[in-house]
């Protein structure tokens, strides 16, 4: 499928694959809206994989909480992400759930901006956030 703003139905233990052509640009990122509801996954595959594509295919990159972003439920961001895409949204619950994918390409350079966090599993991670910020070091 291809990416709109529609607002979609996944049945329980479904998936739903798209397909977004990034073009040239340089950047790409993808969100999932769940209106808070858990139970959802986000992954990104290359062009590379494409021709391997399945369920089962380790993602180049995976959908998550963004604290830098609050207004998605998952997001993921990629930089040197030519070419087409494919995000798959799998549902992991026992009943449907509704959601809405999007995404934005870009060449625009971007600043970054790094924090370290715990996860809920007592993990210390290094996040880095590539965004439109403005840089507040003078």
């Amino acid at each position: 499928m291809t990416i709109s703003d529609a607002l979609l139905t996944l049945d329980a233990g479904g998936v739903h694959w798209f397909r977004i052509d990034n073009g040239p640009n340089f950047y790409l990122d993808v969100w999932l809206d769940t209106s808070g509801r858990t139970g959802l996954t986000l992954s990104l595959y290359a062009p590379e994989q494409a021709n391997a594509l399945s369920v089962d295919l380790t993602p180049k990159g995976r959908g998550a909480p963004a604290k830098n972003d609050p207004t998605h439920d998952l997001l993921w961001k990629g930089s040197y992400a030519t070419g087409v895409w494919y995000a798959l949204v799998r549902n992991y619950n026992n009943y449907p759930v509704q959601y809405k994918i999007g995404s934005s390409q870009s060449t625009t350079t971007r600043n970054c901006v790094s924090y370290w966090e715990y996860l809920p599993t007592g993990q210390y991670v290094l996040w880095t956030d590539c965004g439109h910020y403005q840089n507040t070091n003078k």
